[in-house]
């Protein structure tokens, strides 16, 4: 590096090629910084993220299929068929024996 002392006691042919050496360098950094911002934007326009893995960057957003089943147009609910009554067992309603 360069103090302003030593450049004031460089002679003129040395400042300009170390202007041109300094002028080079700045645009070999110009480059590095747009190729640095433009796989930054690529990242961002593809969705990942850095702090996770591709596994969990998730599935696109596509609508959900519709279930391929179609209703039978029986009701819920029991079997109307069998037969229920009420044990003799408990004079409760909930206690149910089923008959055959």
């Amino acid at each position: 590096m360069f103090t302003i002392k030593k450049l004031g006691q460089m002679a003129r042919k040395a400042l300009i090629e170390c202007i041109r050496r300094l002028l080079k360098r700045v645009r070999q950094l110009e480059q590095r910084v747009k190729e640095l911002e433009r796989r930054l934007a690529q990242k961002a326009q593809n969705g990942t993220h850095s702090h996770r893995p591709p596994s969990r960057d998730g599935l696109p957003n596509k609508p959900r299929p519709k279930s391929l089943r179609t209703r039978s147009g029986r009701q819920p609910g029991a079997n109307p068929d069998i037969a229920v009554r009420p044990s003799s067992e408990s004079k409760s309603l909930s206690t149910f024996r089923f008959i055959n």
